[in-house]
C-alpha cells in the first residue's frame, strides 16, 4: 500500500504514531514555505523600492525550503531520514537569513565586516552540525562537533546582540523594531536545533522526534522571520510616504500663500505723493509713476 494511504488510514482510526505526525509535519512545512514565498514576492510592490530586495530574499529563503521539504517528505515516507537534504537547505537558507541584518541597516561597505563574519560562522555551524549528525550517536566525534556548532551559533548571537547593537539603535524606529524581533528568532528560534539534535538520544523514536522539532523550527524561523522583516519595511514605507506627503503639502501651502500675498499687496506710493501703477508683471518690471502737473484744467487739450 502507498505510504501516504497508510498514514491517512492510521489518522482516521486514531492510531497516528510519532512517524505519522512527523510525516504530516513535512507536508505542512512544504505548504507553509510555498505560501510564504507567494506572499513575500507578491507583496514586494507594497514597499519602497529600496526595501524590495528584503522581501525577494525572504521569498527565496522559503522557496528553497519548500522544494527541499517536498523532497524530504518523500524520503521520510520511504522510511529514511532526509539528513543530507536538510543540511543542503540550511547551508543555503541560513546565510540568507543573516545577510538581511546588514541589508536592512543599509550599512553599505561598512557592513561587509559583519556580513563576512556572520556568513563564515554560519558555515562553520552548519558543517560541524552535519558532521555530528552523521557520526555515531553519542560518540566522541558526535559530541565534539556538536559543541563546535553550538559555539559558532553563540558567536553569531553575540555579533547580533553586541557587535551590531549600536547600528540597530541608530536605525529608524520601524526597522530597529523589526531587527530586534529578528534577533529574537536567531536567539530562541535557532536554539531549537541543538535541542533537536539532542533529542536524537531519546531512544527508538528519537530520530523522528528530532525531525519534528526541526520541521516546527524551520516554519517558525523562516516564515515568521520573513513576516517580521516584512512588517518592518512595510511600516517604514508607510512612514516615508506620510513624510513625503506632508512635505509636499507644506510646500504647496507655502506657494499658495506667496501667490496670495502678491495679489493682495497694497499699491506703493512715491515719496512725492504720486501714485505708482504696477504693470501686470510687477514682480519683474520697473514701476511707472504718474506725476502731478500744474496745468490749469481749462488749458487741457480736448
Amino acid at each position: 500500500m502507498n505510504p501516504d494511504n497508510i498514514l491517512l488510514a492510521s489518522a482516521v482510526s486514531g492510531g497516528l504514531d510519532v512517524q505519522g505526525v512527523t510525516q504530516y509535519l513535512f507536508w505542512i512545512a512544504t505548504v507553509a514555505m510555498a505560501g510564504g514565498t507567494a506572499f513575500f514576492w507578491l507583496s514586494k510592490d507594497d514597499v519602497l523600492p529600496k526595501y524590495r530586495s528584503t522581501l525577494i530574499v525572504s521569498g527565496l529563503i522559503t522557496g528553497v525550503a519548500a522544494f527541499h521539504y517536498y523532497r524530504m517528505a518523500g524520503i521520510y515516507a520511504e522510511g529514511g531520514f532526509p539528513t543530507e537534504y536538510r543540511y543542503i537547505d540550511w547551508i543555503i537558507t541560513t546565510p540568507l537569513m543573516l545577510i538581511k541584518f546588514p541589508m536592512l541597516l543599509g550599512l553599505g561597505s561598512s557592513g561587509k565586516k559583519w556580513l563576512a563574519q556572520l556568513v563564515a560562522l554560519d558555515v562553520v555551524m552548519i558543517v560541524t552540525a552535519y558532521i555530528a549528525e552523521v557520526s555515531p550517536l553519542a560518540s566522541g566525534n558526535w559530541w565534539s562537533f556538536f559543541l563546535i556548532a553550538c559555539a559558532a551559533e553563540l558567536a553569531i548571537v553575540w555579533i547580533l546582540f553586541s557587535g551590531m547593537k549600536d547600528a540597530i539603535a541608530k536605525a529608524e524606529a520601524p526597522i530597529a523594531k523589526a531587527l530586534r524581533g529578528m534577533r529574537g528568532f536567531i536567539l530562541f528560534g535557532w536554539l531549537i536545533y541543538p535541542i533537536g539534535l539532542l533529542l536524537a538520544l531519546a531512544g527508538p523514536d528519537g530520530g523522528s522526534i528530532r525531525e519534528i522539532s526541526y520541521n516546527i523550527a524551520d516554519v517558525i524561523n523562516k516564515v515568521g522571520f520573513g513576516l517580521v522583516a516584512y512588517y518592518g519595511v512595510k511600516t517604514m514605507s508607510s512612514v516615508a510616504s506620510s513624510r513625503k506627503s506632508f512635505t509636499t503639502l507644506r510646500s504647496d501651502s507655502r506657494s499658495h500663500h506667496l501667490l496670495r500675498d502678491r495679489h493682495t499687496r497694497p499699491p506703493m506710493a512715491d515719496p512725492s505723493g504720486s501714485a505708482i501703477r504696477l504693470t501686470p508683471s510687477h514682480h519683474a518690471a520697473e514701476p511707472r509713476i504718474l506725476r502731478k502737473t500744474n496745468i490749469p484744467v481749462g488749458f487741457l487739450p480736448i
